[in-house]
């Protein structure tokens, strides 16, 4: 319930087992990115690639560029796509057009069906982290690879956004802000009162479902990739992560490489959004589609389909592209944040380059026999994954302490400040009794 809150207004949490002391919000500010690269080698089919700018430079705009309309697809027509599968390497494979299914995303979205060839695809299939990866057809961008046909296919078949259908996202006026509107407006001020949060009466929270998944045609799922997390906590929260369309893996965290270049940041690339950093990092991983100026689209799919948001958006390298029956990935690092995911909608994300994203932090102080302990994060602001995101950094903070036992009692001490309202405090005994909630997800869950 309290998460729904934390959307609203920047904040400073403290968790602690005992003690602490607060710590007030910060944002931090927007990288240098300026200088623009220019396009070297030309490839068959498709734009030319762009070398890779030098760190903390801005990359090259790739648009405006002819578009291929969906009216002259004929069934038979090859194209080509572009994605990266290891390290920073943009590589090509056909793609052959199988047809047009009418109104297949929603009423007046119609998806492209086609096959994927090559030896390296062929062998992958349709990877997790692929989604946005943009289809050219005589060098004009057709749209985005951006859906699955089942789980365990014998063929790459995947479904294409429509590239106009991504770029009319830019078209249409923002809607009105809904912050007044989604919570009563006296919340805060109830809560900083002493209120109980658990006994506010608020909304139910809904859960997202992904578009065509009742045909078989499902958006290609996004690697979630978290460093920090403990193995425990994330199979906890996977279930809350796996309904939004991602697919929670331990990996790498934020690459921090400073003398060597970024990737290359053209279409193909990989892009990310972060939802926590610090002691533990948690990003998801796509692909870039198309770029104009300091404007991005990709996935061809939401995220969440949460609409206008702000979420840290980064570059990504990819370590290895896992081969799978069950469903091969990306293993990725994302890179520092270069801007913003401002749109999460039925077609595509819409990030700018060199927006600054607000991140809430978030302080965990654990006192044990073995002394006191303290966790830094950072955390997205976004209401849709602010509450499952300190869930697990909160579960991962107490079970990577070498203390800490599963049947302990503990006492939780939290307290929220959020610009202009008074500080919100409430405190809790837990005792580890109940095998189905181990107490620390008791005290992971009590404040989110």
């Amino acid at each position: 319930m309290i998460g729904s809150v934390l959307r609203r207004l920047p904040a400073a949490i403290l968790l602690a087992l005992a003690a602490g002391s607060a710590i007030r919000a910060v944002s931090a500010p927007a990288a240098d990115r300026s200088a623009p690269t220019a396009a070297t080698t030309a490839a068959a089919g498709a734009p030319p690639i762009e070398r890779p700018p030098a760190r903390g430079k801005a990359p090259a705009a790739t648009g405006p560029i002819a578009t291929y309309p969906v009216s002259e697809l004929r069934p038979g027509q090859m194209g080509i796509a572009r994605t990266v599968f290891e390290q920073d390497r943009l590589e090509e494979f056909q793609v052959e057009i199988l047809g047009v299914l009418k109104n297949a995303i929603g009423p007046k979205q119609d998806m492209i069906l086609a096959r994927l060839k090559g030896e390296k695809v062929e062998f992958t299939g349709v990877v997790a982290g692929m989604s946005g990866s943009p289809v050219y057809i005589d060098g004009r961008l057709l749209g985005a690879l951006s859906y699955r046909i089942g789980q365990f296919s014998k063929e790459p078949i995947a479904g294409i956004t429509p590239i106009g259908d991504m770029l009319d996202l830019v078209a249409k006026p923002a809607p009105p802000a809904r912050a007044a509107a989604s919570h009563p407006p006296d919340i805060l001020g109830w809560l900083a009162r002493g209120a109980d949060p658990r006994s506010f009466p608020g909304p139910a929270p809904v859960t997202p479902v992904a578009a065509g998944d009742s045909l078989g045609l499902r958006p290609i799922a996004m690697p979630l990739v978290c460093a920090g997390c403990a193995p425990e906590a994330l199979r906890a929260y996977a279930p809350a992560f796996e309904a939004m369309g991602f697919e929670p893996t331990l990996g790498g965290g934020v690459d921090s490489d400073a003398e060597g270049p970024l990737p290359e940041f053209t279409p193909g690339a990989a892009i990310g959004a972060t939802l926590a950093t610090g002691d533990l990092n948690l990003s998801a991983v796509g692909t870039l589609t198309y770029k104009d100026g300091n404007r991005v689209f990709g996935f061809g799919h939401p995220m969440t389909g949460a609409g206008a948001i702000e979420v840290p958006m980064t570059q990504a390298r990819v370590v290895v592209t896992l081969a799978s029956q069950a469903g091969s990935f990306k293993i990725a690092n994302a890179t520092a944040p270069i801007g913003a995911i401002v749109e999460d909608r039925l077609t595509a994300i819409v990030g700018e380059i060199g927006r600054a994203a607000p991140m809430m932090p978030l302080t965990v102080s654990v006192n044990a026999g073995g002394g006191r302990r303290e966790f830094h994060y950072s955390l997205t602001c976004d209401r849709t994954w602010a509450p499952v995101v300190m869930g697990i950094t909160a579960a991962s903070s107490l079970l990577r302490t070498a203390e800490f036992e599963a049947d302990a009692t503990l006492n939780l001490k939290y307290r929220f400040e959020l610009q202009g309202y008074p500080p919100i405090e409430q405190e809790r005994l837990y005792a580890g009794v109940n095998a189905s909630q181990p107490v620390h997800f008791q005290v992971a869950n009590e404040p989110t």
